[in-house]
């Protein structure tokens, strides 16, 4: 609680050595947290009933479906939209439903990028990954029917660009090991 700091309710059920990715926010008291180091991923729904919390884990995701390292997976329209790539594995870019069921993923598709550990991005209802071990930046439409690539541009020449990027009055900002760039998607 912000006024006391009494703890409202704990979950034991997940763990992760060095969790990266925050939880994301989900319609319905839900929160979707993932990491890689062997985690894997979880559902959780939070209710309140008359003061009293209670946390209830809806499904978990084995390291192998569902393991995002460094990146913030991203809620659009009804999924999640996660770069699965850890240590153990480079699952590509990921569409789930929001009970859990894998929809598709760039990992099944050699000619598709998985994105490795670089960053994703939730723009004006698209998403931008960068390609984080090549430095390729990815225009994505987010489809729960499968990737929709609708433009790259190459941006960096290197390995773990795995950095966040920011946004702000339509130039994105990104930096990989050695270079600060700034791009402007504000005008064509």
């Amino acid at each position: 609680a912000l006024d006391t700091g009494k703890m409202l309710w704990t979950y034991e059920g997940w763990y992760c050595k060095i969790p990266i990715p925050y939880p994301t926010i989900l319609p319905d008291d839900r929160l979707f947290i993932t990491g890689g180091y062997d985690a894997g991923s979880v559902m959780l729904q939070v209710s309140q009933q008359d003061g009293a919390f209670a946390v209830k884990e809806l499904f978990k995701l084995d390291k192998d479906v569902c393991a995002s390292r460094i990146q913030q997976p991203l809620y659009h329209e009804g999924h999640l939209y996660v770069g699965s790539n850890s240590n153990e594995g480079m699952g590509g870019l990921r569409c789930f439903t929001l009970d859990g069921k894998l929809l598709w993923s760039t990992a099944d598709d050699d000619t598709l990028p998985t994105i490795e550990r670089g960053n994703l991005l939730l723009v004006d209802g698209l998403i931008l990954g960068m390609q984080g071990d090549e430095g390729t930046l990815h225009l994505i439409e987010p489809s729960p029917e499968g990737y929709k690539e609708l433009a790259q541009a190459s941006v960096f020449r290197g390995k773990k660009i795995w950095t966040p990027m920011a946004l702000s009055q339509g130039k994105l900002v990104l930096r990989d090991q050695r270079y600060l760039k700034c791009l402007d998607l504000a005008t064509r």
